[in-house]
């Protein structure tokens, strides 16, 4: 077959193709009285229209969450006992070795003839544990001696200084960053546990979060 017989039908299929692409790209526009008309689209405004109508992907809930909802709080309470423990607390003239005693809510703090006394509430949420002292007298703080709040937050970490979750042991209590009271006691000997009273414990899975030493 010569090169001439050829040639004639390749030039009708691209031919053909042409016209099939230019029919691709021509959208029938119906106006309101029932004309119709014929616009012609570039490649550019093909590309787009086909992207548009395919569904928006799919993303990945966060680290932590349950398809996409974040992790429960859950209320916590240290291991009832008599414990010896290393105190700072200005704000109670207390500094050194002292006897912390927690029964359920309620805590005393006992160093020779000193004694402060007061209710402990916790929760624990995202690996944080924190727990906040009430107390039954009024203490100043140290940082802001106008302070006439008579609640402290403090954090509860472990022996890495880590934070501690529900079910593992207290190495120290440390007050929050920017409190006006300062606290910092740590558990000697005996360390009590941290129990959860929810049911919803987050367990021991993953890498804890470690605090920013307070300046």
């Amino acid at each position: 077959m010569s090169l001439k017989k050829i040639l004639p039908g390749a030039a009708f299929m691209a031919s053909s193709l042409s016209l099939a692409a230019a029919a691709a790209n021509e959208v029938i526009l119906r106006r309101g009285d029932g004309a119709t008309a014929v616009a012609r689209q570039t490649p550019a405004q093909s590309l787009a229209q086909s992207q548009s109508a395919q569904p928006p992907p799919q993303t990945a809930a966060p680290a932590g969450t349950a398809g996409g909802q974040a992790d429960a709080a859950a209320k916590v309470v240290l291991e009832s006992g008599t414990y010896t423990v290393n105190v700072e607390f200005p704000a109670a003239q207390i500094k050194g070795q002292a006897e912390l005693e927690i029964n359920g809510d309620t805590f005393t703090l006992r160093q020779d003839d000193k004694v402060v006394k007061g209710r402990v509430s916790g929760r624990s949420e995202r690996g944080h544990t924190s727990f906040t002292l009430s107390f039954e007298e009024f203490l100043r703080g140290v940082a802001n001696p106008n302070d006439a709040s008579p609640y402290l937050s403090v954090r509860a970490l472990d022996v890495a200084d880590a934070f501690v979750r529900p079910g593992e042991s207290v190495k120290e209590l440390r007050s929050v960053k920017g409190e006006s009271k300062e606290l910092m006691m740590e558990f000697l000997s005996a360390k009590p546990s941290i129990k959860d009273l929810s049911g919803q414990s987050e367990g021991g899975t993953g890498p804890k979060p470690t605090p920013t030493p307070n300046p």
